[in-house]
């Protein structure tokens, strides 16, 4: 096996080699077009052109696209692959995810139907919050999903990703809030940790839902992990306060995924979750993707850790 190269967007000969490779491009067939596809947060993400078809394409490299000197591994793509195919192999739950075209574990590369471009974060933050239909879609995926039967060896070890994502959602956000506060959210960090329960989505929130005239989909199960479901919910109920719901949100919403065959839920722990979340995006690495002002920014932080201490 060759030792991966470390693609961008202007290695172009390189990436029509790779996906001739997979058998996506003839051997005679050039790419028209190489683009930035989306934000790409974690990893390398374009989208590749050939004629009128295109696909999106993804490498995991060695670190964090958006903040190249945080470490991240590059098993994630094997695992963002074992995903792919057990939701692909419920037919009800595929439909709510593109088609898996191709892997290159050599290269950490993923190639991925093309199932639309999404809108920016204003225009995403207004859907999640008029779209009732979007909505109730997105907690129908989550509970079917959260019902999958996983067997053990279908998900490759994930515990480096898991440990990553665990320090910069539930440890270092929280380096200068009080003492009370720290030890609540560590604490829940400790049940995200376990890395046992039902398969999670792992970054459940607006960036990772495509409005397109079939539906809105979803995408980038990049966080994928075993845990609570309480934390998918928790993570969507965040960003629908910020989206324009009331507080109650993580209250509304667990009776939703209720309603939707999705099984009991604690409320309570969803709405810990939601406010972990909150404070992360408020005060970690990982900021929300739309804009706040210091009052807004001051409202919702006293709004998380009320939801934490609750």
């Amino acid at each position: 096996m060759t030792a991966p190269i470390w693609l961008t967007a202007a290695d172009v000969a390189l990436i029509a080699d790779r996906l001739r490779a997979l058998g996506w491009l003839a051997p005679d067939e050039a790419l028209s077009d190489v683009t930035t596809a989306g934000d790409g947060n974690l990893n390398l993400v374009l989208r590749v052109s050939a004629g009128s078809r295109s696909a999106i394409f993804k490498q995991a490299r060695p670190w964090v696209e958006k903040y190249p000197t945080i470490a991240a591994p590059v098993a994630r793509s094997a695992v963002e692959a074992s995903f792919y195919r057990l939701v692909h192999a419920a037919p009800a739950l595929g439909a709510f995810m593109p088609q898996l075209l191709g892997v290159d574990p050599a290269w950490h590369l993923l190639l991925l139907e093309d199932i639309g471009r999404q809108a920016d974060s204003a225009a995403l933050y207004h859907r999640a919050s008029a779209d009732p239909a979007a909505r109730a879609r997105l907690v129908a995926f989550m509970a079917g999903l959260h019902a999958l039967a996983v067997p053990h060896a279908a998900m490759p070890d994930n515990r480096a990703m898991l440990v990553l994502n665990h320090a910069h959602i539930f440890t270092l956000p929280f380096a200068e809030a009080d003492r009370d506060l720290a030890a609540t959210a560590s604490l829940l960090g400790d049940r995200y940790l376990l890395g046992a329960g039902p398969l999670l989505h792992g970054d459940f929130f607006p960036g990772a839902w495509v409005y397109g005239d079939d539906g809105v989909k979803v995408i980038d199960p990049e966080f994928c992990l075993l845990g609570p479901p309480e934390f998918d919910l928790g993570v969507m109920a965040a960003h629908l306060i910020v989206a324009g719901d009331e507080a109650d949100a993580p209250n509304a919403l667990s009776a939703a995924y209720q309603s939707a065959s999705g099984g009991a839920v604690d409320a309570a722990l969803v709405g810990r979750f939601a406010g972990i979340e909150l404070w992360r995006r408020l005060h970690g690495v990982a900021p929300l993707p739309v804009p706040i002002d210091d009052q807004q920014k001051a409202a919702l932080t006293a709004l998380a850790a009320r939801l934490i201490r609750a």
